[in-house]
């Protein structure tokens, strides 16, 4: 399993398989195909890579895994490490399951 690489969104840095994680506010930790000024950017190797990624950060957020994470009493935020760690923790337990995954999002 290839883990992609996680950094701060910069606007003048364009990849091809990247999406991106909100990284303040009350959804942070919600994935999107358009960058967020405040967001991070997850840079997979291949369309595969970034199809898994993206809806594993999808189904994450849904279920409220970013939001024990969430700091700040004004304004909540997510620290990239955070992010890096709930994703190596859920990445290899979906992984196994990815095709069962795949047929439920086609439906």
């Amino acid at each position: 399993m290839i883990f992609p690489f996680i950094r701060c969104y910069q606007a003048e840095v364009n990849q091809p398989y990247a999406f991106y994680i909100l990284s303040k506010g009350d959804n942070a930790g919600k994935p999107g195909i358009t960058p967020w000024p405040n967001s991070f950017t997850v840079i997979c190797t291949s369309q595969e890579h970034y199809d898994f990624y993206f809806w594993l950060c999808h189904g994450l957020w849904k279920c409220g895994k970013f939001k024990m994470y969430h700091r700040g009493s004004a304004i909540q935020f997510i620290n990239i490490a955070d992010v890096r760690t709930i994703m190596r923790n859920a990445a290899p337990q979906v992984y196994s399951n990815w095709d069962k995954y795949q047929t439920i999002l086609t439906h």
